[in-house]
């Protein structure tokens, strides 16, 4: 999937995501609260309603309070006297009160006194009330009504009742129609059955006892209240009906608001994937296919394009910059193949490899020239190999390949006869490189030694000679046995230190592994007081053993030392005598941290490793407790040069250090370690210093320095 087709996606998912949010949201949150404002609403118009009713109510009976307990009215139920009924009952005084209908008659249910048609409810009054109770509420017989009743009493109330006094409202569509103008929120009042009340789930516990509202349609809220009639017994059932406005329009705004942010979202995705496109796509479009074409056509002098100063333009900077690094560092390695070439072809020595599986092998130009044959010659490299070999010394071949085959190297001199007759002695030296347990690679040098086998041949008929003279020339004669061993020594270093060149020569082909394994290899070789050999590569903020050539090694110890405490690294080797560390001190951590790796040792001398001036990790170089021997300066001179090896090496390794420097360091470090074995080279050694002065002139110094 391409990229703007991820940002289209992206912004596809979000504006879904947002319109299901914003849903959710409206859904649950904002109709939900327009419906409890409105209930609310509806609610507080049902309770508007009830105070009016109440208004009502209150206004009647104390109305009738007034009329019931006058002193006057309570002698007119006794004497019926025509002075109180012309000058207090009259319609005029009821039409001004608001009264609809009056009935006033005894206990015995003699009617004193009538008004708009009441004695007709005279039946239902006189068998429902009783003394000394207080009646109001709603009644409905011909039409709904207001009544309120009550005993006919002085105005002290300890007289006796003389009768009853009643008082009504008529309560129509007219009389609503009145309240509605004061508010106006459309309701009626309808009489319920009690079984329709119970069905309906109102309570009926008194007179505007309990209220509810519920959502009919989409348009309207009904509020309802149940009560009971003027006896308790018929209910009655207050009803509003309250327009949903908040909801609706609510409604409509949030439609509008949807469609208006979705109009913008939609823009907005517009001008964003055209932004996205014109400033972000195209231009990386454009980097995208400079570089696949830089990797189809290899042409690493192809540039990208460079538009603007923004991020993508930095991005083809760096894309610039990089491959300008890429060419001059495939030119510094083309010189430093060419130098190792040389190397290789001076120190006449030679790399191969060898695949067990496919019987396959490699060799370099270097090692064709040691059998003065062409590498476009047809025979194979394996072929050359066993025809060129001596039958008698096959042997050799085979105790290789156990050699091999067990996980340790090989080192052997075996003769070949060229096809001029002539014969040469070769030095074979190589390792297995395996996967787990199997063996998929050998990996070795081959070098001329014929002239060091000829001067230790020839060394060896000077000692027989020197065996004859006599005694008292014998010291003179161990002299010279010893500048034979010397001499012995310094061929084999030399032999190894050229092998380490020319395994250096292949990085192309090797790694880091191959050569630090080589380098322990070698460091056991040339330094006399060391028993094991090790590295320690910084990994992090320590520093872990990776490479050892210690022999019944824990696979469960793997010392780790924090990196801080190998900081003198940077500036010198560290030479540690277990033994005589003081408790607390630096070095004390650093064998807290090596442990068990440490027990049976006396002694280490740990050698920086650098990669531009920064620590790989440390040679470490080992003498055993039981070793009695002692770890000289000398030793130390060899392990630096060591070091100095294995940095020129890692730099290369990595394309950042100058080919040339580290060509002249090895040579350099292998005269240091011509001086080291033979303080006699300027003046006692003719061989010896014959190899110094080669090597002088090979780095091009001038011949007095020479």
């Amino acid at each position: 999937m391409k990229i703007w087709q991820r940002i289209f996606l992206m912004l596809i998912v979000i504006t879904i995501g947002a319109a299901v949010i914003f849903g959710i949201f409206t859904r649950f949150y904002l109709l939900d609260f327009f419906s409890h404002l409105e209930t609310e609403q509806a609610e507080e118009d049902l309770s508007t309603i009830r105070r009016n009713l109440e208004r009502e109510h209150d206004y009647l009976f104390r109305t009738l309070g007034d009329w019931s307990s006058w002193d006057d009215t309570y002698q007119f139920a006794w004497d019926q006297n025509d002075t109180f009924r012309s000058s207090n009952l009259m319609e005029e005084s009821w039409r001004n009160l608001d009264i609809d209908s009056v009935l006033i008659w005894t206990e015995d249910g003699s009617i004193l006194y009538s008004y708009g048609g009441a004695e007709k409810q005279l039946p239902v009054f006189r068998n429902a009330v009783s003394v000394d109770k207080e009646y109001s509420g709603f009644l409905e017989q011909e039409r709904l009504s207001l009544v309120a009743i009550r005993n006919i009493r002085d105005s002290s109330g300890h007289g006796p009742s003389r009768g009853w006094f009643m008082m009504s409202r008529n309560f129509g569509a007219e009389e609503i129609a009145s309240i509605m103008d004061l508010f106006p929120t459309p309701f009626t009042i309808e009489s319920v059955t009690g079984a329709a009340s119970e069905a309906m789930g109102f309570k009926s516990e008194g007179l505007f006892d309990h209220q509810t509202v519920q959502v009919r349609d989409g348009n309207t809220i009904d509020g309802f209240y149940y009560f009971k009639d003027l006896f308790g017994n018929d209910s009655f059932l207050l009803k509003t009906e309250t327009e949903r406005v908040i909801y609706n329009r609510g409604f409509q705004v949030l439609r509008f608001l949807i469609f208006f942010t979705l109009a913008i979202v939609a823009v907005s995705l517009a001008v964003f994937v055209y932004m996205s496109y014109r400033y972000v796509i195209s231009p990386l479009a454009l980097v995208s296919g400079t570089v696949r074409k830089i990797i189809k056509t290899k042409a690493l002098d192809s540039r990208i394009p460079i538009k603007g100063d923004d991020e993508i333009g930095t991005l083809g900077q760096d894309v610039n910059t990089m491959l300008d690094t890429i060419v001059e560092d495939q030119e510094a390695l083309r010189e430093s193949e060419t130098r190792l070439k040389q190397g290789e072809k001076f120190g006449r020595m030679g790399y191969w490899e060898y695949e067990p599986a496919s019987e396959h092998a490699i060799w370099t130009e270097g090692l064709y020239a040691l059998y003065e044959l062409s590498p476009e010659q047809p025979d194979s490299p394996k072929d050359i190999f066993f025809r060129e070999f001596m039958p008698e010394e096959k042997t050799l071949v085979q105790d290789a390949v156990e050699s091999i085959r067990r996980g340790g190297c090989y080192r052997y001199i075996h003769r070949i006869r060229l096809p001029d007759g002539r014969t040469k002695f070769l030095k074979e030296e190589a390792n297995g490189v395996f996967k787990g347990s199997e063996l998929v690679k050998v990996v070795g040098t081959t070098q001329d030694v014929t002239e060091v086998v000829l001067i230790q041949r020839e060394l060896q008929r000077s000692q027989e000679q020197l065996k004859s003279i006599n005694i008292e020339l014998e010291g003179m004669n161990r002299e010279l046995q010893d500048a034979n061993k010397r001499i012995d020594h310094l061929a084999r270093t030399l032999e190894n230190m050229l092998h380490l060149t020319t395994h250096i020569s292949d990085t192309v082909q090797g790694n880091v592994t191959d050569f630090l394994n080589q380098l322990l290899t070698i460091s056991l070789f040339l330094v006399e007081n060391i028993q094991y050999a090790s590295v320690f590569v910084k990994e992090n903020k320590q520093y872990v053993l990776r490479y050892t050539r210690r022999p019944k090694m824990s696979k469960g110890i793997l010392p780790q030392v924090e990196a801080p405490l190998f900081e003198p690294l940077k500036n010198r080797p560290i030479h540690i005598e277990w033994d005589k560390v003081v408790k607390g001190s630096a070095f004390d951590q650093i064998k807290a941290g090596l442990g068990a790796y440490v027990n049976d040792l006396k002694e280490s001398l740990f050698i920086p490793l650098t990669v531009k001036q920064e620590v790989y990790g440390a040679l470490s170089l080992e003498a055993l407790n039981t070793y009695p021997g002692k770890i000289q300066e000398e030793d130390k001179r060899i392990a630096e040069s060591l070091g100095n090896i294995g940095s020129s090496f890692l730099t290369l390794q990595n394309a950042l250090a100058a080919q040339d420097q580290f060509q002249k360091e090895l040579i350099l470090s292998m005269i240091q370690i011509l001086e080291i074995y033979d303080p006699f080279t300027k003046g006692h050694s003719e061989n010896v210093a014959k190899y110094a002065f080669a090597i002088a002139l090979k780095l091009k110094m001038d011949k007095e320095k020479a």
